[in-house]
């Protein structure tokens, strides 16, 4: 294997394991034995060990308890905090570089599919669905912006996906008392958010790097400061009344 593909399966390596903790299906603590690794996957140890090193490097790999082993990262509060301060930075730069130098269609069209998911009437109605186009869209713009720089920080914008997973997934345990006035002001909130990419898309495939750049930051901005509410908007009325019900039996 000549030094080239070694290093498009490393990548392809390090591209399958990032999916698979930002998706949860090895979840955070859970150890890496590269001999289990490696049989998982189909390939060799020699890309994986690589493949690791840059994971570990990332910061979504740890050492674990006796040393030898590698465990997914449990990421932290701070942690949340340091991704959602970087893609305040990146997703505007990101933008601009992507307006600047265009995109293929075949990226527009997959654009467009992300985009009607999380302008959709329903978008609410399946909050994963909206999360994983949600991630999909703003990382695609960031991996074909044109900029190699910008492209290897892509990464960064698949783990602040993952984190508003882990946040939707434990919202009901963090705030039973969620009230439907709540809700309905978190509702609103939610619209103007999401109707920030149809503008942000525009943008781009006008190639207009300066109205991209403003678009992505003032949406970056709104979403980091409303952004808790956005677990209760995607949770259903059921969730709500169970919510209310269990509150009064404590």
């Amino acid at each position: 294997m000549d030094s080239q593909s070694a290093t498009r399966l490393v990548d392809q390596i390090v591209a399958r394991l990032q999916e698979m903790i930002f998706s949860g299906e090895i979840p955070p603590g859970s150890p890496l034995r590269q001999i289990e690794v490696a049989q998982r996957l189909g390939v060799s140890r020699t890309p994986l060990r690589e493949a690791l090193r840059i994971l570990a490097n990332m910061g979504l790999l740890t050492t674990g308890t006796y040393k030898r082993t590698l465990e997914v990262a449990v990421l932290s509060h701070h942690d949340l905090t340091d991704a959602s301060d970087v893609r305040t930075r990146l997703d505007p730069i990101a933008a601009r570089s992507a307006a600047r130098h265009g995109l293929d269609p075949s990226v527009v069209d997959a654009l467009k599919t992300h985009l009607e998911t999380m302008t959709a009437d329903d978008a609410g109605s399946d909050p994963r669905a909206y999360i994983e186009a949600h991630v999909a869209f703003h990382t695609l713009i960031t991996e074909h912006c044109g900029s190699p720089l910008l492209v290897r920080m892509a990464p960064l914008l698949k783990l602040g996906g993952y984190l508003i997973r882990r946040g939707f997934e434990t919202a009901s345990a963090r705030q039973p008392d969620i009230s439907q006035n709540s809700r309905a002001e978190a509702l609103r909130e939610f619209d103007i958010i999401r109707h920030h990419h149809r503008d942000l898309f525009e943008a781009i495939i006008n190639q207009d790097p300066d109205k991209a750049e403003v678009v992505a930051e003032h949406h970056s901005l709104i979403s980091r400061r409303r952004g808790q509410a956005m677990p209760f908007v995607l949770m259903s009325e059921h969730d709500l009344e169970t919510q209310a019900w269990d509150a009064e039996e404590h």
